[in-house]
Parts: C-alpha cells; structure tokens; sequence
C-alpha cells in the first residue's frame, strides 16, 4: 500500500495562497464582465423614446390669393414615427419616420437619428448632423435657444427662459415636463403667443415633434391659424388623443369574416363564408412577416414561429382588399 504523501506546512501554505490568488482572479474577472454587461445594458436601454411611437401634428391658416381675391384655408398633417433602432460605434441610435397626409406605414421614409446622451436628445438627418433638440437637465430660469426659419426664410434664434419644471403622469409613470415661456416677437410679422412645454419620451406636449418652430410662429400669427399635437401615442397606447396606427387600407365593411383566437399563440383561424385568395401579416414597421395562400378547405394559419407584438392582417378578396389587428402573444 501506498503511504499517503504528507504535506509540509511551507507547501499547505502556498497551495492555499494559490487557491485564494485564483478565486480572486476569478472574482475580478466576473466584475469586469458584470461592468461591461451592465454598460450594455445601459445602452440598449439609453432611449429618447419609446420602440413604438407615434406623433400626428395638424396645422392650418388662411389665406388670400392676390389683391382682393378669396380666402383659402390650408390644413397641414404631419406623421412623425419611431418604429425601430440601430447601433453604431457602440452608441444607439433611433430611427425617426415621417408621412404627410395620411399615415401609412407603408409610405413612411427614412427622415432621421436620436440618441440620448444624459438625457440630452439629439437629432439629425445623418449620423454626422446631429444637434441638441431636448434638453430635460433644464431648470427654472435656464434657457434655451430654439433655432429654427420663420415664414420669409431668415435665419430666426427664439432665446427662451424655462418657467416651470414640474411632472406628470402618463400611463401610470411619471415624466418631468419643462414648461418655456411665451416666445418673444420674431419681429417680423406678429407677435405669436405659443408656449412650448417638453416632456420626458413625448417630445413637446403642445407641438409633437417639431424640427421648425418659425412654421408654428407662422401658423398661429394667422386669423385660422393653429398648430397642435393631435395625438400621441407610446407602444400603440393613446396618450393624447387617439392615434392607432393605421396601415392605410382602404377597409370596406364586411362583417362576415373573423379571426380569432386573438390574441393568439400559436395559431389563427379565419371564419368566412367568402372565398379569401391570399392573407399577409405585417408587424408595426410595415415589414411584412409572412403571407399564406388558401385552398377551400383549410384557414388554419401558423403563427408559432412570429415573435410576440401586434401585427396587421391585410386579406385578400376577390373584390376587395381589407384589413384586422391580430395580437400575438407567447
């Protein structure tokens, strides 16, 4: 039998030094990767807005068409969509969509970038174009300059004293709300009285998400003049007003077709008595996620590998073309 090897004192002591030298290596190295995993974390989260949101903004004047001529009355929609991010350099950054008109997420176009740097909001057309468009380390008695082209197309500086910062509570949570006072005279056609107030994730409360403030001056120094945020909503959840977001189909009543169960898991099942030629689904960027094609006896449709969100089923008819929410949910 083999003697059992007895180890020196001198040997238990560097083996246990060596233990302790490596738990802590160990140790030190889960911290880094903690400290980097919690920076990324940070990052994903470090948003100017929501995934999701919508801003509707409407505009309208009068105006008279040569010397003596007719009133016209102008009114103005403007979209404003956040729908998706990316990240460059390690920075994110959130895309901004716009339509004129009437919203459709299949005509909206690329219009610019946010990123979020210590809750101050930059903008631009191009990563490389980016100034500060909110500012909510703001206090009382700060300023701010809103820099913007009134109607004649002069370069205009609105310098604007903030007048009281307070919070308020949007969809159970609540958000710091910076509130400027009156712009000052532009000094060049009227003195517009419009008072912006901004919101953490809401852009400006009263004018949606405004590039050119001299536009609102220009609006609201007309006799029907009058720019407002619409509605607004976060996630698809009214905030002001109502603005779900439409695909922009052309939706004829028909009450003989229904999809259910909604939400669903796994599956969906159409119940009409209409021949049905094709059915898309596309999510809320306006990307289609899948489509299926029908025989008679089967209106089973396989949803089990879409991911979980609220997705738009355009259907296909012989005549006509309409469209229904469908919730997917895991």
């Amino acid at each position: 039998m083999a003697k059992p090897k007895i180890m020196t004192k001198q040997k238990r002591s560097i083996s246990i030094n060596y233990k302790k030298n490596k738990q802590m290596k160990t140790f030190k190295i889960i911290l880094v990767l903690l400290f980097f995993s919690s920076l990324g974390f940070a990052q994903s989260n470090n948003k100017s807005f929501s995934d999701t949101t919508l801003w509707h903004m409407h505009s309208g004047f009068t105006w008279t068409g040569g010397q003596g001529g007719p009133p016209h009355d102008e009114n103005f929609d403007r979209y404003r969509a956040i729908l998706n991010d990316t990240i460059i350099n390690d920075t994110l950054y959130q895309k901004l969509y716009v339509c004129d008109s009437i919203f459709s997420t299949h005509s909206l176009m690329l219009l610019g970038y946010f990123k979020n740097v210590n809750k101050k909001i930059y903008y631009g057309t191009s990563i490389d174009s980016m100034s500060l468009m909110f500012n909510y380390n703001l206090a009382v008695g700060d300023t701010f300059r809103f820099n913007s082209f009134d109607n004649f197309n002069e370069p205009t500086d609105y310098l604007v004293h903030v007048n009281t910062v307070d919070s308020i509570n949007i969809n159970g949570s609540y958000r710091k709300r910076i509130r400027f006072d009156e712009f000052p005279d532009s000094g060049n056609y009227c003195s517009a009285h419009i008072s912006v107030a901004w919101v953490e994730g809401v852009g400006d409360y009263n004018y949606g998400l405004i590039n050119d403030y001299g536009l609102i001056m220009f609006v609201a120094c007309n006799p029907s003049g009058g720019s407002s945020l619409v509605c607004f909503s976060e996630n698809n959840n009214p905030v002001i007003g109502n603005c779900t977001l439409y695909t922009g189909i052309n939706n004829k009543a028909f009450n003989h077709i229904n999809l259910f169960p909604n939400p669903a898991n796994t599956f969906i099942r159409l119940k009409t008595r209409e021949t049905i030629q094709k059915l898309e689904l596309y999510n809320l960027s306006g990307r289609q996620a899948k489509d299926f094609y029908f025989n008679k006896s089967s209106k089973i449709i396989d949803i089990h590998l879409l991911q979980s969100g609220m997705y738009f089923a355009k259907i296909y008819f012989k005549d006509m073309i309409i469209t229904k929410k469908i919730m997917i949910t895991r």
